[in-house]
């Protein structure tokens, strides 16, 4: 890293005492004390330059680095590119050098510096971005789907009964996370028909089914691959894949559980996918809007509340609570705490089991059949991939349906 001049400037100062070094290279008349001190930090500055590799010449417009921020979802991109580019270059034309879509995001923030030797005509650009996921709104989102034919379901008629409801427990699945789309849709698939199986052995009369849409149903909840708040996810295909492959799941789902008896789906945002689930609600609520057999609660709010004869049940992704959670069943439902007996909050998230009793009220963690990966590791979560579906007995209790999937 040193030049001829500054080689020079080492060598004289072995030789020169300080104020004569200082005269004879820079022409400067100092005092002693103070040209003593000016010499210190020349040198201390110099034998570091001496520690330093030659200025890198990189490619135009080569990615240095990236930070992401997991809460905000903000971007921290440094780019090192041509110096001619970034003369009159605007706010769009600066986000499209380091290559985000300006309709999925927004500047923030932005500055340049040199880069390496001039004669290399480079420059550092630095930017801050956000991601634009308010622009995908729940009104956008209902707007698109009340514009589409609605299609002509024929329904079923169910004899006048009365019967166990099935809570399935089907969360956390994060569509998306897998090896391929096939093999998850094809669990999915298996997960249900294991399930459905067990209980046509029980020889359980069925009157009614909830399935929860959302609960991180979904891996990622946008094109640039990122969960609700931003955090970046890795996965195995584009994300419109992700959500056809999600519908496909869905629709097979609602047409084989309706042929058995009425199923509604409860929307219930995750943190990984909090817009396409409720994509995949609206999606639901158009198709049947028109059928008996198939209802959709699609409103946004993270909790919502069941009964079946004597028992109630609570329904929450159950990220945001914490204890806070022990107190919402009494003051949001509590004419269902009235009428029932049984009552039960079941939550997702951390992907394994645990519960507890308090108050009269079961708070239940969910486990799941999705793939380990290095979250579960980190956080020590090793336990069996399964399903836990509920049966709930309209006469007062729950049987707790437990299907093992095997992979």
């Amino acid at each position: 890293m040193l030049d001829e001049f500054d080689q020079r400037v080492l060598d004289e100062s072995e030789r020169l005492n300080a104020q004569a070094l200082l005269q004879e290279i820079y022409g400067w008349e100092i005092g002693k004390n103070n040209a003593e001190k000016q010499r210190a930090g020349i040198v201390k500055h110099l034998r570091h330059k001496e520690t330093l590799e030659p200025y890198e010449t990189l490619s135009e417009n080569t990615l240095k680095s990236l930070e992401i921020n997991g809460e905000t979802g903000a971007r921290v991109s440094t780019r090192i590119v041509k110096l001619t580019e970034m003369q009159s270059v605007g706010p769009l034309e600066l986000m499209k050098i380091h290559e985000y879509d300006p309709t999925q995001w927004k500047l923030k923030s932005s500055n340049s510096s040199l880069w390496g030797s001039p004669e290399n005509n480079q420059i550092a650009s630095k930017i801050e971005v956000l991601p634009l996921q308010d622009l995908v709104t729940m009104d956008t989102i209902a707007h698109i789907f009340d514009a589409l034919p609605i299609p002509d379901i024929k329904d079923y008629i169910y004899p006048n009964k009365t019967g166990y409801g099935l809570e399935w427990g089907i969360v956390d699945f994060h569509l998306g996370k897998g090896l391929s789309l096939e093999d998850e849709v094809e669990l999915f698939r298996r997960t249900v028909l294991s399930t459905l199986g067990t209980i046509d052995q029980y020889g359980t009369t069925l009157s009614k089914m909830w399935f929860q849409v959302g609960q991180d149903f979904l891996h990622v909840d946008n094109s640039n691959k990122t969960t609700t708040h931003g955090t970046q996810m890795e996965t195995v295909a584009p994300w419109s894949d992700i959500y056809s492959a999600a519908e496909e799941c869905l629709l097979w789902l609602a047409e084989h559980c309706r042929a058995i008896c009425p199923i509604e789906f409860i929307y219930i945002p995750g943190n990984h996918d909090a817009t396409l689930s409720y994509a995949l609600a609206s999606m639901l609520d158009h198709v049947y809007q028109n059928s008996k057999n198939v209802t959709v609660d699609k409103a946004d709010y993270p909790r919502k509340y069941r009964e079946h004869g004597l028992n109630a049940f609570g329904l929450s992704h159950g990220r945001e609570e914490s204890k806070r959670i022990e107190t919402k069943f009494q003051e949001e439902a509590p004419e269902l705490l009235a009428r029932t007996v049984y009552r039960e909050f079941h939550l997702g998230d951390l992907h394994h089991e645990e519960s507890y009793e308090k108050g009269g009220i079961v708070y239940r963690r969910l486990p799941t059949v999705t793939n380990l990966d290095g979250w579960h590791i980190q956080k020590g979560y090793k336990a069996f991939r399964r399903c836990m579906s509920f049966l709930w007995n309209p006469e007062g209790g729950k049987d707790t349906l437990e299907v093992l999937v095997k992979i």
